[in-house]
């Protein structure tokens, strides 16, 4: 985790002096994105530990132009806010839709003590195009599924 990290942040330092032919740019790539917390009940058996409360993230990113790269794969997902960690998870394979022209995923973890419902957090979906590796930024307000 500390990689995918190490990565999202690395990005962020260098989508700042993005040329025009970035993966981002030369595609037109957005993003859409919602999170919530599930705090739904949940039964366990006898001697169960509970389970951790999901911060679950579900994307859609689309292209300008309509067509998406046709390798074009996410990676993981970082929630962050001024002052506290960033939450990065990697993107559920199994959960992972693409079409030519939008990729649908989800990132499902446990839940961040520094996030609480109704904080508007920034969302980066980090993607990969052959060799290059990029994220898509979007901004969501966190909500709890009860």
């Amino acid at each position: 985790m500390r990689t995918i990290l190490a990565l999202l942040a690395g990005a962020s330092l260098a989508a700042c002096g993005a040329s025009d032919d970035s993966l981002v740019q030369s595609h037109g790539l957005s993003a859409q994105a919602e999170a919530w917390e599930d705090h739904m009940p949940s039964a366990l058996l006898p001697g169960q530990d509970p389970f951790c409360t999901a911060l679950i993230v579900r994307f859609v990113v689309n292209g300008r132009t309509g067509d998406l790269p046709a390798d074009i794969t996410p990676e993981a997902v970082a929630l962050k806010k001024p002052k506290s960690a960033a939450w990065v998870i990697p993107v559920s394979s199994s959960e992972t839709e693409r079409s030519p022209i939008a990729l649908a995923g989800v990132a499902r973890g446990c839940r961040s003590a520094a996030f609480s419902e109704g904080d508007e957090l920034d969302v980066l979906i980090r993607v990969r195009s052959g060799s290059a590796a990029e994220n898509v930024e979007t901004k969501v307000k966190l909500y709890y599924a009860s």
